[in-house]
Protein backbone atom coordinates (compact mmCIF):
# COMPACT_ATOMS: atom_id res chain seq x y z
CA UNK A 1 0.00 0.00 0.00
CA UNK A 2 1.57 3.53 -1.05
CA UNK A 3 1.94 5.96 1.64
CA UNK A 4 -0.56 8.14 -0.43
CA UNK A 5 -3.73 5.72 -0.32
CA UNK A 6 -2.73 5.27 3.81
CA UNK A 7 -2.65 8.68 3.51
CA UNK A 8 -6.28 9.33 2.37
CA UNK A 9 -7.98 6.53 4.24
CA UNK A 10 -7.14 8.49 7.20
CA UNK A 11 -7.99 11.27 6.09
CA UNK A 12 -11.70 9.80 5.72
CA UNK A 13 -12.38 8.12 8.90
CA UNK A 14 -10.58 11.44 10.34
CA UNK A 15 -13.54 12.91 9.01
CA UNK A 16 -15.90 10.95 10.06
CA UNK A 17 -14.73 10.66 13.15
CA UNK A 18 -15.23 14.50 13.41
CA UNK A 19 -18.50 14.88 11.89
CA UNK A 20 -19.74 12.27 14.45
CA UNK A 21 -17.89 13.80 17.21
CA UNK A 22 -20.11 17.26 15.93
CA UNK A 23 -23.98 15.38 15.75
CA UNK A 24 -25.01 17.06 18.86
CA UNK A 25 -24.04 20.61 17.82
CA UNK A 26 -25.78 19.93 14.98
CA UNK A 27 -28.97 19.51 16.68
CA UNK A 28 -29.12 15.76 17.33
CA UNK A 29 -30.93 15.63 20.83
CA UNK A 30 -28.41 14.74 23.99
CA UNK A 31 -29.61 12.29 26.40
CA UNK A 32 -31.80 13.11 28.67
CA UNK A 33 -30.92 14.03 32.16
CA UNK A 34 -31.91 11.70 34.57
CA UNK A 35 -33.22 11.47 38.07
CA UNK A 36 -33.92 8.37 40.42
CA UNK A 37 -37.46 8.96 42.41
CA UNK A 38 -39.09 6.65 44.73
CA UNK A 39 -42.10 6.99 46.89
CA UNK A 40 -45.07 5.58 48.83
CA UNK A 41 -48.60 5.04 47.91
CA UNK A 42 -49.81 5.33 51.50
CA UNK A 43 -53.61 3.99 51.70
CA UNK A 44 -55.62 3.49 54.66
CA UNK A 45 -58.79 1.05 54.66
CA UNK A 46 -62.21 2.87 54.48
CA UNK A 47 -65.44 1.64 54.71
CA UNK A 48 -67.07 -1.71 51.96
CA UNK A 49 -63.64 -2.59 51.50
CA UNK A 50 -62.04 0.07 49.90
CA UNK A 51 -59.16 2.34 50.11
CA UNK A 52 -58.46 6.02 50.12
CA UNK A 53 -55.03 7.18 49.16
CA UNK A 54 -53.30 9.92 50.16
CA UNK A 55 -52.08 12.57 47.60
CA UNK A 56 -50.48 15.43 47.42
CA UNK A 57 -50.72 18.55 45.23
CA UNK A 58 -47.89 19.98 44.49
CA UNK A 59 -47.51 24.17 45.55
CA UNK A 60 -45.71 25.16 42.17
CA UNK A 61 -47.93 22.88 40.13
CA UNK A 62 -51.61 23.46 41.09
CA UNK A 63 -53.44 20.54 39.62
CA UNK A 64 -50.68 17.67 40.02
CA UNK A 65 -51.60 15.33 42.40
CA UNK A 66 -49.42 12.63 43.13
CA UNK A 67 -48.17 10.26 46.12
CA UNK A 68 -45.10 11.14 48.39
CA UNK A 69 -41.80 10.99 47.00
CA UNK A 70 -38.51 12.48 46.06
CA UNK A 71 -35.44 12.12 44.50
CA UNK A 72 -33.06 9.67 46.09
CA UNK A 73 -29.93 11.47 47.34
CA UNK A 74 -26.31 10.45 47.19
CA UNK A 75 -25.80 7.52 49.35
CA UNK A 76 -29.34 6.41 49.71
CA UNK A 77 -30.87 3.51 48.82
CA UNK A 78 -34.59 3.57 46.89
CA UNK A 79 -35.90 2.60 50.07
CA UNK A 80 -34.17 4.86 52.48
CA UNK A 81 -35.06 7.96 50.25
CA UNK A 82 -38.34 7.17 50.25
CA UNK A 83 -39.13 7.04 53.85
CA UNK A 84 -37.05 10.29 54.05
CA UNK A 85 -39.38 11.74 51.43
CA UNK A 86 -42.08 10.31 53.65
CA UNK A 87 -41.21 11.94 56.92
CA UNK A 88 -40.59 14.78 54.79
CA UNK A 89 -43.56 15.80 52.35
CA UNK A 90 -46.06 14.38 55.43
CA UNK A 91 -44.38 14.48 59.07
CA UNK A 92 -45.34 10.47 59.05
CA UNK A 93 -42.35 8.38 60.42
CA UNK A 94 -41.57 4.89 59.19
CA UNK A 95 -43.44 2.93 62.71
CA UNK A 96 -46.46 5.04 61.27
CA UNK A 97 -46.44 2.91 58.22
CA UNK A 98 -46.42 -0.58 56.93
CA UNK A 99 -44.80 -1.13 53.16
CA UNK A 100 -45.62 -4.27 50.95
CA UNK A 101 -42.40 -4.75 49.61
CA UNK A 102 -43.27 -7.26 47.21
CA UNK A 103 -45.93 -5.10 45.10
CA UNK A 104 -43.16 -2.24 44.55
CA UNK A 105 -43.84 -0.77 40.51
CA UNK A 106 -41.36 0.53 38.62
CA UNK A 107 -42.04 3.15 35.48
CA UNK A 108 -39.82 5.60 33.70
CA UNK A 109 -41.20 8.88 31.97
CA UNK A 110 -40.30 11.78 30.26
CA UNK A 111 -40.85 15.51 31.25
CA UNK A 112 -41.18 18.30 28.80
CA UNK A 113 -37.89 19.43 29.84
CA UNK A 114 -35.89 16.39 28.88
CA UNK A 115 -35.03 14.45 32.21
CA UNK A 116 -36.04 10.82 32.33
CA UNK A 117 -38.01 10.18 35.80
CA UNK A 118 -37.21 6.17 37.35
CA UNK A 119 -39.97 5.90 39.91
CA UNK A 120 -40.08 3.13 42.40
CA UNK A 121 -43.28 2.93 44.14
CA UNK A 122 -43.77 0.81 47.11
CA UNK A 123 -47.87 0.81 48.70
CA UNK A 124 -47.95 1.43 52.42
CA UNK A 125 -50.64 1.10 54.62
CA UNK A 126 -51.05 3.77 57.49
CA UNK A 127 -50.96 2.06 60.71
CA UNK A 128 -51.36 5.46 63.21
CA UNK A 129 -54.44 6.79 61.79
CA UNK A 130 -54.18 9.31 64.73
CA UNK A 131 -50.93 10.97 63.44
CA UNK A 132 -51.76 14.25 61.92
CA UNK A 133 -50.71 14.73 58.42
CA UNK A 134 -48.40 18.11 58.08
CA UNK A 135 -47.55 18.59 54.63
CA UNK A 136 -44.28 20.65 53.71
CA UNK A 137 -43.89 23.93 52.00
CA UNK A 138 -43.29 21.54 48.85
CA UNK A 139 -47.21 20.95 48.75
CA UNK A 140 -50.35 23.08 48.62
CA UNK A 141 -52.59 20.10 49.93
CA UNK A 142 -53.16 17.05 50.69
CA UNK A 143 -56.49 14.84 50.09
CA UNK A 144 -57.53 10.96 51.25
CA UNK A 145 -59.13 9.68 48.12
CA UNK A 146 -60.97 6.92 46.95
CA UNK A 147 -60.00 4.51 43.93
CA UNK A 148 -62.17 6.00 41.92
CA UNK A 149 -61.36 9.66 42.69
CA UNK A 150 -57.65 9.37 42.55
CA UNK A 151 -57.51 8.01 39.16
CA UNK A 152 -59.21 11.45 37.93
CA UNK A 153 -56.84 13.57 39.82
CA UNK A 154 -53.54 11.41 39.78
CA UNK A 155 -50.92 12.62 37.70
CA UNK A 156 -51.28 10.66 34.31
CA UNK A 157 -47.80 9.22 34.68
CA UNK A 158 -48.47 7.65 37.60
CA UNK A 159 -52.11 5.87 36.30
CA UNK A 160 -50.90 2.42 35.20
CA UNK A 161 -48.47 2.23 38.15
CA UNK A 162 -51.60 2.87 40.67
CA UNK A 163 -54.00 0.62 38.85
CA UNK A 164 -51.45 -2.45 38.91
CA UNK A 165 -50.85 -1.32 42.77
CA UNK A 166 -54.48 -1.00 43.59
CA UNK A 167 -54.87 -4.62 41.86
CA UNK A 168 -52.25 -5.74 44.12
CA UNK A 169 -53.88 -5.08 46.77
CA UNK A 170 -57.22 -5.92 46.27
CA UNK A 171 -55.37 -9.69 45.94
CA UNK A 172 -53.07 -9.13 49.12
CA UNK A 173 -56.29 -8.07 51.46
CA UNK A 174 -59.51 -9.38 49.89
CA UNK A 175 -58.95 -12.06 47.68
CA UNK A 176 -57.97 -15.54 48.03
CA UNK A 177 -56.57 -15.75 44.80
CA UNK A 178 -55.43 -13.64 41.84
Amino acid sequence: MSHSYTFFIVAIVATQLTATLALPAMGVPAAPDIEDISGFLLFRHAPDNKFEFLLLEKADEPGDWSPPKGHIEKGENALEAAYRELREETSLLERNVQPLMQYSQYFEYETKKDVLKRVTLWPAELLDLDHPIVISDESRAYTWVETAAAVDIIKHQYRLAFFKLVQNLDCHFYLSTC
